[in-house]
């Protein structure tokens, strides 16, 4: 159950800073830059 749990809570943890990099770019008029997001991902 803990690895299940660990491994929600990564997930939950790369796609929100993923998403949150996309909104950022967008919202500042590409200042974060395809590489910064790709860099976020992981």
């Amino acid at each position: 159950m803990k690895r299940l749990a660990a491994e929600f809570i990564g997930t939950f943890a790369l796609v929100f800073a993923g998403t949150g990099a996309i909104v950022i770019d967008e919202t500042t008029g590409g200042a974060v830059t395809h590489v910064g997001v790709a860099l976020t991902f992981g």
